[in-house]
């Protein structure tokens, strides 16, 4: 399915009334310098239950006024999706982050990330080819814990 394995997203939602999301992100260290560059993430989902938008987030942490950059693509039904960020202007990005927001049903949604890349390149942990995949999951801000779990995996092929 992927090109040389993949990160696998695991997602159970038990109850959508709370405008449920989640974040699978890594913390870069050190900070990358992302000005002019373009981050591009080929993806795949597999089930009929799956968010209704995924989003890149790319912040600097360390700057309380920042809030980052999203770039959201909707996810209408199963299947490869490309998200491209446009360039970027962005000199200390410290977090990378998938966002899954919207589930409008309850069940489990698993989604194969393939690659995360940037151009032109830039020096980080950027380690899709390994099982030593760098995303963790977080439930999203103001969602109830209880209601939503998630795993992160590795898939050869």
């Amino acid at each position: 399915m992927c090109s040389t394995g993949c990160a696998v997203l695991s997602t159970t939602v038990d109850d959508i009334s709370s405008g449920v999301f989640v974040t699978y992100g890594t913390k870069l260290e050190p900070a990358v310098d992302l000005v002019a560059a373009t981050v591009t993430v080929w993806l795949y989902v597999t089930s009929s239950i799956r968010p209704t938008f995924i989003q890149v987030h790319l912040d600097d942490t360390t700057d309380s006024a920042s809030s980052g950059t999203y770039t959201s693509t909707a996810i209408p039904a199963a299947g490869w999706y490309k998200i491209t960020t446009a360039p970027l202007s962005l000199p200390n990005v410290d977090l990378l982050e998938l966002m899954l927001t919207n589930f409008d049903e309850v069940g489990t949604s698993t989604i194969y990330v393939d690659s995360i890349t940037i151009s032109p390149a830039v020096a980080g942990p950027w380690n899709f080819t390994s099982s030593g995949a760098p995303l963790t999951f977080a439930p999203g801000d103001s969602v109830d814990p209880s209601v939503v779990s998630g795993l992160v995996g590795w898939r050869n092929n």
